[in-house]
């Protein structure tokens, strides 16, 4: 069984411009997230002591033969409470030594169009953006554990949405397994009619993606508005599940101006 586990999403602005921090320690998960309407996974989930970090940092489980975010991994969202042109997100993570990356699978992004009328879900899972409705920007790892930008636009070449490959000089970056790493990830709105809109990736400090000629929205009211916590493997059938138990640690989640 699990350890329950606790968070402390502290929501904050500072001469920084901090709007965002997620450290975890003990805290009631609900009232943390200020209620969101839904959690997935959260049995999967634990609070382990990590020595090299010497605090505690949030693991999360992917079942051997499981893929989706029903039976593997987790998914959630924290809401900003308000809409933000340019923002900046950046968490830890690492996965255990035995990972199998498969396929490929899901790790946390920034998102928006939980302020619109029209929206009541992500938009992800085969949904085309129409520019009015919603975005994400999520992180993927692929089948030899590089890292995309995993992004739904306006302007996507298929329903599901559209890698951008993560590379220094050149050269696909890719996740070292057992190892902590940076992930950090800019998202700019495009102004409205323009398809200016930027996605900057750095991987332990390194500039990794930086991509100028995107259309998030069609309407100046949809911006960034949330965190989507979703981790799992897939992909949609059986070919993306992991052939063996594998977990992913997580740490100190930041949001800034």
């Amino acid at each position: 069984m699990l350890e329950k586990i606790f968070f402390s999403f502290l929501f904050f602005a500072c001469s920084s411009g901090s709007l965002f921090h997620a450290d975890f320690v003990s805290d009631n998960l609900k009232q943390s997230f200020n209620s969101p309407p839904w959690f997935e996974g959260v049995e999967r989930t634990e609070r382990v002591f990590d020595k090299e970090k010497k605090k505690t940092v949030l693991r999360v489980h992917y079942p051997k033969g499981e893929f989706g975010n029903v039976k593997g991994g987790a998914q959630w969202i924290a809401y900003l409470g308000q809409s933000f042109n340019d923002l900046k997100l950046s968490y830890w993570l690492r996965f255990s030594e035995n990972f199998d990356c498969r396929r490929g699978g899901k790790l946390p992004g920034l998102i928006g169009g939980h302020l619109q009328d029209r929206i009541n879900s992500t938009v992800t899972g085969g949904h085309r953006p129409s520019g009015d409705d919603g975005w994400s920007a999520r992180i993927m790892w692929r089948a030899d554990c590089h890292l995309v930008q995993y992004i739904y636009h306006k302007n996507q070449p298929s329903n599901y949405g559209q890698d951008f490959s993560w590379k220094k000089n050149g050269v696909k970056v890719k996740i070292i397994l057992g190892q902590w790493h940076q992930v950090t990830t800019r998202i700019v709105m495009n102004q409205v009619g323009l398809k200016n809109g930027i996605v900057q990736s750095w991987l332990d400090g390194d500039l990794v993606l930086e991509q100028r000629d995107l259309e998030f929205r069609t309407i100046s009211t949809l911006g960034i508005d949330a965190l989507y916590f979703s981790t799992f493997f897939g992909g949609d059938d059986q070919s993306w599940a992991p052939v063996r138990d594998s977990f992913a640690d997580f740490d100190d989640f930041t949001i800034v101006h």
